[in-house]
């Protein structure tokens, strides 16, 4: 026997043993002063007896509650004569006191030796001596009646122990009764925790309106009416409330749960009855729900199981798989339940056909002669309840209303379908009848009043059960079990690879083991310096792959952020029937942790010792870097609500929105967390034409009219984030569909594409989808998609728009969203993050509905409060439950919610489920999971390479002052490094490097490619019409062909440009590498006695590292003065638009005095212009490309000369080390100082990009 069992046994007994015991206990009505020394001397004894199990602790607490609850212990003492408490105490007893020592030896047999004479023997003992003058011989008889009870002895002898000795008679004949156990198993929802509420008359198990089986319940009647008692997690709970029982998945970790109470029932119960409740087996979110069942079907000796089948859904395909299993490994008696039938509707199904069908689907699986009874497990259990006293619910009063009429008729009469004797009731007793017509009364006799003869074999196995053969036999059948349990589990623990992840953000370095080794040299899990995002969604193939296997325990050491993606990709997994269990989350330093620790070491390096550290270039860089930008892109076709979402996004209506008119115009908010908006217009060529120190809706509406204006760059406070960290920028663009700006459908095609590090809130209207201008921007989306893995799938946030605005029964939330997702999909999207919203609710929440004057008779009030009102009453738009969001954050929402439900604040509720909520939060998860992980590695970039400079300069001149013997060849050696560094030959070896880095026929090939593509697309639309056509049909053509060309052109514009950036990033890289190799080159063989003078470490910090920044300010457009402002010359841009194909009539001498229009001739003309315009375009991509490269490569001459010079100063500093012998020695100290300093600093900053 286990020790699980043996525990299970055991507990068995104690469950059942307390019974209304303390109700009649004689103490109970004495002084409260005489209670507590009665408890204080219990406690003595029991602590010396008390078993190990926890029982005698528990039941004496319980005593100690009910006798003298919320009361202390006395101090006290027994010695030769007897007991002796404290002097305060010491009037408490007198002479009454000995009588309580025949209490006090019940209390402690009954807590402490129950069913152990040889234990009770000596508790005997202890008590006769703390009362040693007389009752000797009454102690010994009592403590003969307590093994075997005679009451009439006890009338007589101790009658104020009469009650309680009746309680004790009455469990202690009951457990001598053999113990009955029942299994109950069904599929998922069948009823099966109904029904066995229903055997009680309680509601002790979880029903499908709650939460369904996930553990195994034992559940065992009690001698009498008690309280509830309770084993969770080996501990014991003799008072367990409903409560307690509903809410066990909270403290109870292990698989079982054990529930004793008195059983009602209008049938007289013989035995004792164990019934075993299962997990449903069909649950695909917990499959271990499944192994547990079928691992009790097969342990667990039954003598007999009931199997549950739903009315509703008989024949089902996991029935049948449960069905066979159980024909494999049970072999004992066995009845089969038909539940829920009082469903079936008039005309629709019948008892006797569903009892007939299910009849023959078990005869095909084995089951012969299969004993099969219909019962209604909500009718039985209402009814006891209802008959008993309880409480019902409305909802449950109407289901007993229900099912009294239903189940009154002939057909529902369920026990005649029984093949036994019709129980006996109360025919007057609604609830009787009921009872017995929902065929529980019929099942109750089946179960409890069946003739001892039908458990003879377990009655046998009880007898035998300390005979030497069947100890042999049990202990072989243990020893199988567990062999088998051992092969077993080494099986799966074989199979099952232990993988572990370490992920770091801030360096982008991951690290992966598998059971605890490196992945092969050639394993795809060497995923370099990719962020987790590009790799994460192949995992589960790449586990596969790898380890050919399907069962995967992992542990994650990561951020929060990164760690919900790793638990995406493991459900996702589950789909191609991967198990990647995620078993553990080591958390790894979050943002705000890192953004703390690099202020602190900035404020530092400030206030530090060493000057080149103070530099207003590094200052600079730090504040750039510590206030980076990250923008929000929002997009959509013409009216999709875009400006609507942006108002409610920034809590106030600042953007014109569709009912006055739509965007026309670029606007970029940025956050500076300051209520008053500040903003600054320019026109088409970028001259800045007016400022605004407060902006608000007149002034944009006005503003979105003047034809003149292109851009608005304002500032202001976005409340849903902090200026603190990131600068988030909301981008209000143009529908495509209606820019006035040919630059406008450049930046959107800008923002869309793959180089983009943008994030982009693409909206889409839920009444209208699939425009051909919507069609076209997903399309761009898709490619976009195509390549960065999971992070490019994160950078799109599809907004379902307007989605309350279907009415009752045209539509519904869930296949609204279904279709947006497969409209998605159908456009190359796959797996798009769709979020639904009512952007117009959140926006009058967040403004009309916050005036205090707020006028109901106003229809705009009037027109909020009710869609406020529709969102609350209606859980189907409680639409943040639809958004895919992480968890964690899930719970944010909830907790958000649950406080505005407590509050009572229908505005703050109806806002969250508007769905705007949501979408801020995905916002700011991706600038968190992203950008703030990008920025810290900058913002540390900035001083990692000045420090080192600084570390390998200090520790030169710490070393040189040290080292006096090889001061002559030390100066040497610099002297070395300065001739190099002044000679005209080695100058002008490095302007030929210069010189030769050329990137001119790259740009020209890739050039020539994209235009040789847009010429394709074009002439591949012309061949595809018929060769002749009327003049009508020609100008519907060259109408559309204008519009095919004008959107090709933006495309051929934003790759030229992207080729013209790259290259320009690929010359300057490459010339910061050239001069990179000649300070390496001078510091060939500079290392005397383990002094190393290194000019390239010497020099890092000072190389410029942020090519991007370098190149924006060397290839600035040049710029002119306009009165006090200087702004950018945009007449100066290489690309010339195609504006011929705009002038009126310039295809009509081919189509005049024809009757039809060639094809042929039109291409001819139409290709000729755009032939001419994409060379004359490429050429001057190329031009301009040459040009940039040449003002790149003058920037880097002159800077590469001012580090040259820099350079000297340093050798030269070095050198006078040498000289000044007192100096450097007063000096010496200083330096150690330093170099600690410089340690430490970079000790700090290393840590900081640690997780």
């Amino acid at each position: 026997m286990t020790n699980d069992e043996k525990e299970r046994r055991q507990m068995k007994t104690k469950l059942l043993q307390l019974e209304q015991y303390v109700q009649f206990h004689p103490v109970k009505e004495t002084t409260i002063k005489y209670r507590v020394a009665y408890i204080s001397l219990l406690k003595h004894i029991v602590d010396k007896y008390k078993n190990d199990d926890g029982w005698s602790e528990c039941i004496f607490l319980f005593m100690k509650n009910c006798i003298a609850p919320n009361a202390g212990f006395f101090d006290m003492e027994i010695n030769d004569d007897g007991i002796i408490f404290s002097k305060r105490n010491k009037g408490v007893l007198k002479s009454s006191f000995p009588k309580v020592r025949y209490n006090l030896l019940t209390d402690c047999l009954f807590i402490c030796a129950f069913n152990d004479q040889i234990q009770g023997k000596k508790i005997l003992t202890d008590i006769c001596e703390i009362f040693p003058k007389s009752g000797k011989k009454r102690l010994n008889r009592l403590f003969k009646n307590f093994y075997d009870i005679n009451l009439g002895q006890i009338s007589k002898q101790y009658p104020t122990l009469l009650s309680i000795y009746k309680v004790i008679k009455r469990n202690r004949l009951f457990l001598q009764k053999p113990e009955k156990k029942i299994m109950v198993t069904a599929n998922m929802s069948a009823g099966k925790s109904t029904l066995l509420n229903a055997f009680a008359g309680k509601k002790i198990n979880k029903t499908q309106n709650e939460v369904c089986t996930a553990k195994i319940h034992y559940m065992y009647n009690k001698a009498g009416e008690d309280k509830l008692n309770a084993k969770f997690d080996h501990k014991l709970i003799l008072n367990a409330s409903l409560k307690k029982l509903m809410t066990d998945e909270e403290e109870n970790k292990t698989n079982e749960i054990m529930v004793s109470t008195r059983f009602r029932s209008l049938t007289q119960i013989t035995d004792r009855i164990c019934f075993i409740d299962t997990p449903g087996v069909n649950s695909a979110a917990n499959k271990e729900h499944r192994d547990m069942t079928n691992d009790v079907i097969s342990d667990e000796n039954c003598d007999l199981l009931i199997y549950l089948l739903n009315g509703e859904n008989i024949g089902t395909e996991d029935d049948r798989r449960h069905l066979k299993y159980v024909k494999e490994r049970y072999h004992g008696e066995m009845i089969f339940l038909i539940n829920k039938l009082d469903k079936y509707r008039k005309g629709e199904d019948s008892v006797p056909e569903t009892i007939q069908k299910a009849k023959e689907e078990l005869q095909e699986l084995g089951y012969n002669n299969a004993r099969i009874y219909p019962i209604s497990a909500l009718a039985a259990y209402l009814a006891k309840m209802s008959l008993y006293g309880e409480q019902l619910s409305e909802d449950e009063i109407d289901d007993l209303n229900y099912r009294k009429r239903k189940l009154s008729k002939e057909e529902f009469m369920y026990y005649t379908y029984y093949d036994i004797e019709s129980p006996k009731i109360d025919e007057g007793n609604d609830m009787e009848r009921l009872l017995r017509n929902s065929g529980l009364l019929s099942l109750e006799k089946m179960i409890y009043c069946k003739k001892k003869e039908c458990y003879e074999k377990r009655e046998y196995l009880e007898k035998k059960e300390h005979s030497e053969k069947e100890d042999t036999e049990k202990k072989e059948y243990f020893e199988r079990k567990e062999d088998h349990k051992k092969k077993k589990h080494n099986e799966e623990e074989k199979q099952m690879k232990k993988i572990y992840i370490k992920y770091n953000p801030y360096k982008v370095e991951t690290e992966i083991k598998i059971d605890g080794k490196e992945p092969k040299s050639n394993s795809k899990f060497h995923v370099g310096n990719q962020r987790l995002q590009e790799w994460i969604d192949d995992l589960p193939k790449m586990l596969l792959e790898e380890c050919n296997t399907r069962d995967f325990e992992l542990v994650f050491y990561g951020t929060t952020p990164d760690y919900e993606d790793i638990l995406a990709s493991a459900e996702e997994a589950k789909k191609d029937n991967i198990n990647i269990k995620v078993v553990e989350h080591i958390p790894a330093k979050e943002v705000k942790d890192k953004e703390k620790a690099i202020q602190k070491v900035f404020n530092k390096i400030q206030n530090g010792p060493f000057e080149e550290l103070k530099k207003p270039n590094i200052t600079r860089a730090f504040e750039l870097a510590k206030s980076s930008e990250f923008e929000v892109d929002v997009v959509a076709t013409m009216s999709a609500g875009k400006s609507t979402l942006i108002n409610a996004l920034l809590g106030q209506k600042l953007m014109p929105s569709k009912n006055e008119a739509c965007t026309a115009i670029i606007t970029e908010i940025k956050d500076n967390g300051k209520d008053c908006f500040k903003a600054k217009v320019y026109d088409k060529k970028g001259k800045l034409i007016k400022s605004y120190n407060e902006l608000d809706y007149m002034i944009m509406k006005n503003l979105n009219d003047n034809e003149n204006v292109s851009k608005i760059r304002t500032e202001g406070n976005i409340p849903f984030v902090t200026s603190e960290d990131t600068a988030l920028v909301l981008v209000d663009t143009p529908g495509p569909n209606n820019a006035r700006n040919p630059e406008h459908r450049i930046t959107t095609q800008k923002m869309l594409s793959e180089s983009s590090k943008a994030l982009v809130l693409y909206i889409m209207n839920a009444t209208s989808m699939g425009s051909y201008d919507d069609h076209r921007l997903l399309r761009a989306v898709a490619e976009s998609m195509k390549v960065g893995g999971k992070q490019s799938r994160d950078r799109f946030i599809f907004v379902v728009n307007k989605l309350d605005e279907f009415k009752k029964g045209e539509d519904n939330v869930l296949e609204s969203l279904a279709k947006v997702r497969s409209y998605l999909e159908d456009n190359g999207i796959e797996n798009p993050n769709v979020y639904p919203a009512s952007a117009l609710t959140a926006l009058d929440i967040r403004t009309i509905l916050k005036q205090e004057d707020a006028d109901d008779d106003d229809d705009d009030v009037w027109d909020a409060k009710g869609r406020v009102r529709k969102f609350n009453n209606n859980t189907e738009r409680y639409f943040e439950k639809y958004a895919p969001l992480p968890t964690s954050v899930k719970n944010k929402i909830e907790d958000r919610l649950d406080k505005a439900i407590n509050n009572k604040d229908v505005n703050e509720q109806a806002l969250i489920h508007s769905g705007v909520v949501p979408i801020e939060e995905a916002i700011k998860i991706y600038v968190t999971k992203y950008a703030n992980t990008a920025k810290i590695k900058n913002i540390v970039d900035t001083f990692q390479g000045s420090l080192e400079s600084a570390k390998t300069f200090e520790t030169a001149r710490n070393q040189i002052v040290r080292d006096k013997e090889h001061r002559e060849e030390i100066v040497d050696k610099i002297a070395s490094i300065q001739t190099k560094l002044a000679s005209g030959e080695e100058a002008k070896k490095f302007k030929d490097k210069i010189e030769k880095i050329n990137y001119d026929t790259e740009i020209d090939n890739i050039a020539t490619q994209i235009i040789g593509q847009a010429q394709k697309k074009i002439t591949d639309y012309l061949t595809n019409r018929k060769e002749k056509m009327t003049i009508e049909e020609a100008q519907d053509l060259c109408k559309e062909l204008v519009k095919v060309t004008d959107r090709e052109q933006v495309e051929v514009q934003v790759k030229l440009e992207n080729l013209i950036e790259n290259n320009l990033q690929n010359q300057a890289k490459k010339l910061v590498e050239t001069y990179k190799e000649k300070l390496q080159e001078l510091a060939e063989e500079v290392k005397i006695n383990d002094i190393e003078i290194d000019p390239f470490k010497m020099m890092e910090g000072e190389i410029p590292i942020n090519i991007s920044a370098i190149i924006h300010e060397s290839t600035k457009t040049e710029r002119v003065k306009t009165g006090e402002e200087w702004i950018e010359n945009t007449d100066k841009k290489w690309y010339k638009p195609w504006t011929w194909f705009q002038e009126s009539g310039w295809y009509r001498d081919i189509m005049e005095d024809k009757e039809y229009v060639s094809r042929t001739a039109l291409a001819q003309k139409f290709l000729a212009k755009i032939q001419e315009n994409l060379w004359n375009n490429r050429n001057a991509a190329s031009a301009y490309a040459k040009r940039q490269a040449k003002i790149i490569k003058d920037y880097f001459k002159g800077k590469f000369e001012e580090l040259d010079e820099i350079l000297k100063t340093k050798l030269e500093e070095l050198n006078n080390c040498t000289k000044d012998e007192k100096e450097a020695a007063e000096n010496l100290a200083d330096s150690e100082r330093k170099l600690a300093w410089l340690e430490d600093i970079k000790k700090r900053m290393d840590d900081i990009l640690e997780i």
